[in-house]
C-alpha cells in the first residue's frame, strides 16, 4: 500500500525579540506554540484561519490548561481566555513564541517548516520626548501584511507572519 501525504498551512505570528529573528524559510517550527485570535491580537484577515480542532483539559501545578490537537500530530496551547474543550472550530492563527515554556506546563507537539516569511507593518508615529532627538514610537491604523519590496516611509515592522505547513505521512 504507498503512502499519502497529506498538508494544512496556516499562518503563525513570529515572536519579536531585540535580536535577530528566526526561523527563515526552510527552517522548522519546534512545539513553542500557541493560539491567538482576532480579539488578542490585531491580525491582518488575511492571516485569520479557521481550524478544526480536538481541544482537551490538562489539570497542571499551574492549573487547568487546554491543548488544541489541529491534526498532523500538531498541537498547540490555547490561552486562558479561550475556554473551550472537546471538537470545534478555532478561528485565527498560531503565534511562535520562544518562551512559552514559562506560561504553560503541557508541551504542544508538532513541528511545523516554515514555507514564507513576511514582515507584518504599521504605520509609525514619531513623537518627541524631552531627550533632543529622540521619539516615542506608536502606531496608528491596521497593520498589514507587506508583499514587496522596502518597508514604506512612515511604517514600521511590528511583526513577522510566518506561513508553516502542518505535515504527516499516512
Amino acid at each position: 500500500m504507498g503512502r499519502t501525504e497529506t498538508t494544512t498551512t496556516l499562518w503563525m505570528i513570529e515572536d519579536l525579540e531585540p535580536w535577530p529573528n528566526e526561523p527563515e524559510v526552510g527552517q522548522v517550527c519546534d512545539p513553542a506554540i500557541q493560539w491567538i485570535t482576532p480579539h488578542m491580537m490585531d491580525l491582518p484577515g488575511e492571516l485569520v484561519r479557521t481550524s478544526a480542532a480536538r481541544v482537551e483539559e490538562l489539570e497542571t501545578g499551574n492549573g487547568v490548561e487546554r491543548r488544541a490537537h489541529l491534526g498532523h500530530g500538531f498541537s498547540t496551547m490555547l490561552p486562558s481566555g479561550l475556554d473551550v474543550t472537546g471538537d470545534t472550530t478555532l478561528t485565527g492563527c498560531l503565534l511562535w513564541d520562544r518562551y512559552l515554556w514559562t506560561s504553560y506546563r503541557t508541551q504542544p507537539a508538532g513541528r511545523a517548516p516554515v514555507t514564507g516569511r513576511r514582515p507584518v507593518i504599521q504605520r509609525a508615529v514619531g513623537t518627541p520626548i524631552e531627550y533632543a532627538g529622540w521619539y516615542s514610537v506608536g502606531y496608528q491604523g491596521p497593520r498589514t501584511v507587506h508583499r514587496d519590496g522596502p518597508i514604506p516611509d512612515g511604517y514600521s515592522v511590528v511583526a513577522y507572519a510566518l506561513a508553516v505547513t502542518l505535515q504527516r505521512q499516512a
